[in-house]
């Protein structure tokens, strides 16, 4: 029974999701989803009261993808800096994928927030968290040099937030490469322990 509950539900967060990325929060009803979920309004309101419900879900449903696949990319790499790359790297991906969801809604971001700020706040920290760890190896390994593992990688999530509006705007995938190493280039001046030249001392 609870398969089967699980599965409905699983079904309308997949039809939220098509027609958010289609027609944005505002011109998509409960009825529409309902629709495309195949299934009938009253079942759709005993899981969601409310679209803007629906919409949340859909956004924590993306958000916990997207950390268990940082989470994946990460343990698959050996040194500190590689799997910086590889969280940035999934990131961006996955910020491409979700371009025009995200350019759709950003059409509803101030009513949207209300109902964001916690999930998005959650993500949030938990991103510093996994990068927090990369950075601590790091620091054990003598790779890096920072005093507080936690600031650092609040200001880097913090950065990356930043330019995921130009990822999801349209930008062509030469370009999010350059932005990769860019951030890469600036972790590695700003925390990397200074490589001696054994030439220079010569």
């Amino acid at each position: 029974m609870a398969r089967a509950g699980n599965k409905k539900r699983d079904s309308i967060l997949m039809a939220g999701e098509q027609l958010f990325n289609q027609y944005g929060l505002s011109k998509t009803t409960m009825e529409d989803i309902a629709r495309e979920a195949h299934v009938a309004k009253g079942t759709l309101y005993k899981y969601f009261p409310s679209k803007e419900e629906v919409f949340t879900s859909v956004v924590r449903h993306e958000g916990n993808m997207l950390i268990s696949m940082m989470m994946e990319a990460v343990q698959n790499e050996v040194t500190p800096i590689g799997k910086i790359r590889a969280l940035i790297t999934v990131k961006t991906q996955k910020m491409k994928k979700l371009a025009n969801f995200y350019r759709v809604t950003r059409e509803d971001a101030h009513r949207l927030w209300p109902y964001l700020e916690n999930t998005r706040f959650d993500f949030f920290q938990q991103e510093v968290t996994i990068l927090e760890d990369i950075i601590r190896e790091g620091i054990r390994e003598r790779l890096f040099r920072v005093n507080d593992a936690k600031r650092a990688a609040t200001a880097i999530v913090a950065a990356l937030k930043g330019l995921e509006i130009e990822w999801i705007s349209g930008k062509d995938a030469n370009q999010q490469l350059i932005d990769i190493e860019m951030i890469l280039d600036i972790i590695g001046r700003g925390i990397m322990v200074p490589q001696r030249d054994p030439a220079a001392e010569i």
